[in-house]
């Protein structure tokens, strides 16, 4: 037979129990009831998105506005990487705006920096499109191709044959 000593040890013990698991409970769901954002999408074609993760940051000018949800490979485009954020509600994303794959230090990782945008430009709706843009990394591939092209082209302009010409005249 339970005693009443027992019966009020069992009902403390209850107690603290649901108090500390309501705690817990709340430390990991509330968390993710203030994070209130619209979602976006951002297509980019024939980049590697190496270094972006899950809950990367997407950041306007410096400043944090959301983070990256999700990242899949787009089914109709396979050299396209589909990134959806998700961005602070408020925020006006504007369709001359554009997004850029943006190193986060040495360590490789990346964040995504939304940038330009003017007050007459329209606001892209929730769940709508941001335009990439490109960033340093394909802007310094682009100028390595070109000086290739450029020492290439020096290079047949000084051949055999016309060094010897040049010798001629």
């Amino acid at each position: 037979m339970i005693t009443k000593q027992q019966k009020f040890r069992l009902g403390v013990f209850l107690v603290v129990a649901i108090v500390l698991l309501t705690s817990i409970f709340a430390v990991f769901i509330i968390p993710k009831l203030k994070s209130r954002g619209d979602i976006y999408y951002i297509d980019f074609k024939g980049v590697s998105v190496n270094g972006v993760n899950k809950g990367a940051a997407v950041k306007y000018q410096g400043v944090n506005i959301g983070k990256v949800m999700d990242l899949e490979v787009n089914a109709q485009d396979l050299n396209s990487i589909v990134i959806t954020v998700k961005i602070r509600t408020g925020f006006p994303v504007k369709k001359d705006m554009g997004a850029t794959l943006t190193y986060a230090g040495i360590t490789g990782l990346k964040f995504i920096e939304i940038s330009g945008g003017s007050l007459k430009s329209d606001t892209v709706k929730p769940g709508g499109w941001i335009l990439a843009s490109k960033g340093l990394g394909e802007k310094a591939e682009d100028i390595v191709f070109n000086i290739d092209s450029v020492v290439a082209a020096i290079n047949d302009l000084l051949n055999r044959e016309n060094r010897e010409r040049l010798t001629n005249i």
